[in-house]
């Protein structure tokens, strides 16, 4: 882990960004990603009272299950499984 930070640092400091996660391995295509509005608005209690799950300004953020994180759809992680079937909206 320590390794991976000082690469990401020497990244920084050459003013470079780390390459962008290859878009099938992305979150939003992962089994363990929910994002429809409804599933978000039951999840996430007093979601809807502020706004909505089908609010503009979430766009494709949504719930890892595997990590019970709240992430947007382009993340990606080593515990990827591909879904054929990924929740989205």
């Amino acid at each position: 882990m320590e390794q991976l930070y000082q690469a990401l640092s020497q990244l920084r400091a050459l003013g470079r960004r780390p390459p962008a996660p290859i878009a099938s391995k992305r979150c939003g295509a992962c089994r363990h990603f929910r994002n429809d509005p409804a599933y978000l608005e039951a999840a996430i209690p007093g979601l809807s009272c502020l706004s909505s799950g089908a609010a503009s300004v979430r766009a494709d953020d949504g719930l890892c299950l595997r990590h019970d994180r709240y992430l947007g759809a382009g993340r990606s992680c080593a515990d990827f499984a591909s879904s054929a079937l990924a929740h989205s909206i």
